[in-house]
This record gives C-alpha cells, sequence and structure tokens, in this order.
C-alpha cells in the first residue's frame, strides 16, 4: 500500500509526529521525535531539537523546553526559529534580564521577523507596560495576519488592560486562525467569566476542554462556571475530571474540600 511504501521515509514520521502534536497526543509525538534523534540517525538536529520543545511547551514541561531553546540558542544565536517560544517561558518564568537580552539580539537577527515582535511584546507585558506589549503584537501581525501567538497574546494584554471587546475580537481572530489552539478558546472564556456571562464562558470553556482534556485548568474553569450557574453535581463531575489529570495547581481539590 501507499502508506506501507511511505512508511520507511522519516518524513513520512515527522508528518505523523506533528499530526498527533495537532491532535493533542503530545507524549506519542513526542517519543517520534525522540527516537529519530538517536545519534546514528538525526541526532543534535536543530529542527528536531525545536520539534520536541514545542511538544515539551504544550505538555507544560516548561524546565524540559527551556533547557532545549536555551541550549539551541546559545549554540545558533543568530537562529530564531521558536524563540518566541523561549521567549513566553521566560515570561512564565518572570526571568526579565534574559527576555531582555533575547528581544535585544532577536532585533539585532532580523526586526522584521514576526517572532521578534513577539518577543519584544513579551518583555513589555512582563514589564506591565501594556501600550507597547500590544504595540508590538500588532507589528508582528502587520508581517503576519495568522500569527495565531500574536492574536492570543494580545487579547491577554487587553483582558489585563480591562479592554473586554477588542480582547474578545483578537481571541476570535485567533480561534478563526486555529481552531484547534485551546488557548484562544479558555481565553474566550475567561473573558465572559470577567463579564459574568456565564451561559458563553460555559460554551468557550468546553470547547477548550474538548481541545485539551489532559489540563487540569480546563475541567477546573468550567467547575467554576458550574459554581455560578448552581449546577453543583456538573461542578463535582468536572472537578473531579481535574483531579484525574494533573492538577498540580490544587484548585480542584480545594473547591472539592469546600
Amino acid at each position: 500500500s501507499p502508506l506501507h511504501l511511505l512508511s520507511g521515509n522519516f518524513m513520512y514520521h515527522f508528518f505523523c509526529a506533528h499530526l498527533q502534536s495537532l491532535h493533542q497526543d503530545h507524549n506519542t509525538s513526542l517519543q517520534i521525535y525522540e527516537t529519530w534523534m538517536d545519534p546514528t540517525m538525526f541526532g543534535g538536529s536543530p529542527f528536531l531539537l525545536t520539534q520536541c520543545a514545542n511538544v515539551h511547551y504544550q505538555l507544560r514541561n516548561f524546565a524540559a523546553a527551556h533547557r532545549i531553546l536555551q541550549g539551541l540558542h546559545n549554540d545558533m544565536p543568530y537562529r530564531l526559529d521558536a524563540m518566541d517560544v523561549y521567549s513566553n517561558i521566560l515570561y512564565v518564568q518572570e526571568d526579565a534580564i534574559t527576555l531582555s537580552q533575547l528581544a535585544h539580539v532577536a532585533v539585532y537577527v532580523d526586526k522584521y521577523r514576526p517572532e521578534t515582535s513577539c518577543i519584544i511584546g513579551n518583555y513589555y507585558s512582563l514589564k506591565q507596560q501594556r501600550a507597547k506589549a500590544i504595540q508590538a503584537f500588532q507589528r508582528a501581525l502587520a508581517m503576519d495576519r495568522t500569527y495565531v501567538s500574536a492574536w492570543t497574546l494580545m487579547g491577554h494584554e487587553y483582558v489585563e488592560w480591562k479592554q473586554t471587546a477588542h480582547a474578545m475580537e483578537a481571541y476570535r481572530r485567533a480561534v478563526q486562525v486555529a481552531p484547534r489552539d485551546y488557548r484562544a478558546w479558555y481565553g474566550l472564556g475567561q473573558t465572559y467569566e470577567l463579564l459574568s456571562m456565564y451561559l458563553y464562558a460555559l460554551y468557550y470553556y468546553q470547547q477548550a476542554a474538548q481541545l485539551r482534556p489532559f489540563d487540569a485548568r480546563m475541567w477546573s474553569a468550567l467547575g467554576q462556571i458550574y459554581t455560578h450557574l448552581f449546577r453543583k453535581e456538573d461542578a463535582i463531575r468536572v472537578y473531579e475530571k481535574a483531579l484525574q489529570t494533573d492538577d498540580t495547581e490544587g484548585l480542584a481539590t480545594q473547591k472539592l474540600a469546600a
């Protein structure tokens, strides 16, 4: 069969890994990439290292993703691929110094890359300079209108700025570009929750949970909404689902105990 003929080709396996990741089966995706990282095959390949880092990031294994991306940046400082993901991790770690250094390098290498503007946006966001962060994300989108991360991150900034209408527009653009990316669905849920529009929030959180069923945060968010809607049994059900995943933040445990 055609698939049997393709199975011996490494590109077929890379495509399968990419497909698994799109369908949220990140562990299988990582396993495929790591198999081809064997020294007898593509050991040390920047492409495969980048893919592994992206998968670790999706799994919220930030330490592993940070280690890989930091190594790539140290070895190849003029390579900007996935450096926006690296900047996301530095943002989560609140490492303003390294993020500032990364932004300076990115501007020096290619200030017209969308990733460069995204890195700058993350830096300004960490410094709570909302207007400059939004301006940077808008600049990234001027270069690439399909840049999902920029739409989503800009939505986050508008939420922090209490500009919910602009936030919803940014998140909706992200959903249009990448309907399988949970982040914008989750962002829409959060925005409607802030507005106390709980039935709308319920819909968007449900979409996020379907796309990312292994993430306790999705189920905990649903639990919050069910509580607001006085649907206690549904709230307990989804909090229990959160416990079955990896509830590292302990929110579901606290809610069930209450």
